[in-house]
Parts: C-alpha cells; structure tokens; sequence
C-alpha cells in the first residue's frame, strides 16, 4: 500500500500506517502480558492490592497518572481489554527506566520487568513511533504527504515491530518473582 499511494503526487500517506496500528498494539499488549501476566496474584483480593497500591503525589507526575496506569495494566492483564496498549507499553518502560517513584505492587513488578538490556532503546523506537502515530496517522493533525521521511518513518515502524515481537530478552521479573 505505501509502494501505491508513495507514487502520487500529495496523496495522505497515513492509510499505509494505519495497516501496522492494529500489529503493534497487539505486540505491545503481547510485550506486557509476556512481563507482567505471570506476575499477576490468582487471588482477588491480592489482585486489588497489587494492582491498587498506595499512590501519593510525586514532582514528575500527578497521581492520576499512575492511577490511570495501573487501572489500564488491571484491564489489559486481567480482561485483555486495555486502552491504548502502545501507549501504555511505553508508560510501563517510561516508568521503570526513569521514574525514581516506588509504590509498589503492580509498579515493582513494572520496575522488574522492564529493565533489561537493551530496553532504552525500545523505549526510544516505540516513543517515536507513538508520537508520529498521534500526530499524523490517528489524529493526522499533519498530513504525511512526503514519500521519502515517510518511508523513513515506516521503516522505522516495521523495526520497532521487530523489536516488540522478537525474542523476548531474559525475563527479569519472573526471576525477581522467584527471589
């Protein structure tokens, strides 16, 4: 599709990355399910506190913030039904790789989870490829009418699709879990 719409002259683009939107959340949300599912207490009431942990107000965000994180983690990894699971791929990675606030629960095990080597990087990939999903391919504030950044911009896609779906590096969380 891109190859087609690329050789007209100011045709919009997006439709050629509309096609991967639906991929990439369904890697994103296999990323997280792969971390944190097995992490996940079998007992409702330990669910609720693991998953509802005490929030207080930090410098770097609100507590709504975190709220909303962890209400989304509670319905990707118990009802598969999360919002956003892109989005909140990247909050999670956001979250262990430079948030110094500790709450515990679901946040230690985010904290585990995703640390591991190489995870700056996807971090990185997945960050650009969601700013330029909401800025030109969901709500195509600006129109991707150029062919060349845009071919760019979609080999940039298929690597972070490559790195969300590729082999899952050594699963830090599960041996946190057993430690």
């Amino acid at each position: 599709m891109f190859e087609f719409l690329s050789k007209r002259e100011g045709v919009n683009l997006a439709p050629a990355f509309t096609a991967l939107l639906g991929v990439l959340d369904n890697a994103a949300k296999a990323m997280i399910g792969q971390k944190l599912g097995p992490l996940v207490p079998g007992l409702p009431a330990d669910q609720r506190t693991w998953f509802e942990p005490y929030i207080r107000s930090t410098p770097a965000r609100p507590p709504d913030h975190y709220k909303r994180v962890a209400q989304n983690l509670r319905k990707t990894l118990l009802f598969q039904n999360g919002l956003m699971p892109m989005g909140l791929l990247r909050d999670c990675m956001d979250y262990a790789l430079n948030d110094k606030a500790k709450f515990g629960g679901v946040f230690d095990s985010v904290k585990h989870a995703f640390l591991y080597t190489g995870s700056r990087k996807v971090l990185e990939e997945l960050s650009a490829v969601y700013d330029y999903r909401n800025k030109h391919v969901a709500h195509q504030e600006s129109p991707i009418t150029e062919a060349k950044p845009a071919g760019l911009a979609m080999g940039r896609w298929i690597k972070t699709l490559r790195m969300l779906t590729g082999p899952v590096p050594a699963d830090a969380a599960v041996a946190a879990s057993k430690g």
